[in-house]
């Protein structure tokens, strides 16, 4: 971009956002973190007030005294497209992403209340309806990432068989295939972990009205995996699949480098050979192609599918 259309980027990102540090001005911008500090004093020159915060929390803010014309959508349009925002961010690999997210920083820009807050960050599909107390559980969760407050919470995972009772920062909301989660750090077991937002899980929580720093070192990526939840180590799959159904099984996301290993191609079987980082969802995806397709490595995860084959003919005997 050119500098007039940094400048102008600039803008209408700290318009929509509220609050911006250096760092993430420059990556949106792909620039430069010295061209930020430039682009501020041609944004000042030019009649804008910029507010520059110091410290480890520190950042830009715009004077809500600004030219843009406003638009007047509800709190239930705003909440839509915030949330649209998010789900595209998170999914880098859509076509014309850049451009569509540019898009609607511009609209949200122009509200009449541009307040942003804490994106959720989306894996596989969205769309669980939450019920009315999981709505007001993820509300206040989510009002918490934003206020960078501390929560208490009584929590029943599955390691536990009673309910324990801690405290969290929570950092991040997180929709994998339509399930709701947060990060945050545990101060009772001084780590971060990842939690359901659901009411079987959560026997209660509240804000405990004490602030807490975020760790600037925190990154999101350091605590999910890229299909998943839980970080997990990338495996190499390799499966033969009935020819007939070939085109199926290509049909479906298997995971990453998906080839066709036609020097191993035997009678009315073909090889396929592909890594993911999300093992269960490979098994799932095997259940459904029933006897159309046999895992051949890794090794544990063929022992795995078989004993989880055996284990449900054995409900049946």
């Amino acid at each position: 971009m050119s500098r007039t259309a940094n400048c102008l980027r600039m803008l209408v990102l700290l318009r929509s956002h509220n609050h911006l540090n250096v760092t993430q001005l420059a990556a949106a911008l792909e620039c430069n973190p010295r061209n930020i500090r430039e682009y501020r004093k041609e944004l000042e020159e030019a009649g804008y007030v910029i507010h520059v915060q110091r410290g480890i929390n520190g950042g830009y803010e715009l004077d809500k005294k600004t030219l843009f014309p406003t638009l007047d959508l509800t709190s239930e349009q705003m909440e839509a497209l915030k949330k649209a925002r998010d789900f595209m961010e998170s999914q880098p690999s859509l076509p014309f992403i850049r451009d569509a997210l540019h898009a609607m920083d511009t609209v949200l820009a122009q509200t009449k209340n541009p307040k942003w807050e804490a994106p959720i960050y989306f894996i596989g599909e969205n769309g669980q309806r939450l019920s009315q107390k999981g709505t007001i559980l993820l509300n206040t969760i989510r009002e918490a990432v934003n206020q960078s407050e501390t929560l208490e919470m009584t929590y029943l995972s599955r390691a536990n068989t009673k309910p324990l009772t801690r405290k969290v920062d929570p950092y991040a909301l997180i929709c994998m295939e339509g399930r709701w989660y947060f990060c945050g750090f545990d101060h009772l077991h001084q780590e971060y972990r990842n939690y359901r937002i659901s009411e079987q899980r959560i026997v209660s929580i509240y804000p405990t009205l004490q602030s807490f720093d975020p760790n600037p070192n925190f990154k999101l990526s350091d605590h999910i995996g890229q299909n998943t939840l839980v970080p997990s180590q990338v495996e190499e799959f390799r499966i033969e699949v009935r020819k007939n159904e070939k085109r199926f099984f290509e049909e479906i996301d298997w995971g990453d480098h998906l080839v066709e290993c036609k020097e191993q191609e035997h009678g009315d079987w073909c090889v396929f050979r592909f890594e993911s980082d999300n093992p269960d969802q490979v098994m799932r995806l095997l259940y459904s192609m029933k006897a159309n397709v046999r895992l051949l490595a890794p090794q544990n995860r063929v022992e795995q599918y078989v004993k989880g084959m055996k284990d449900i003919l054995a409900n049946y005997q």
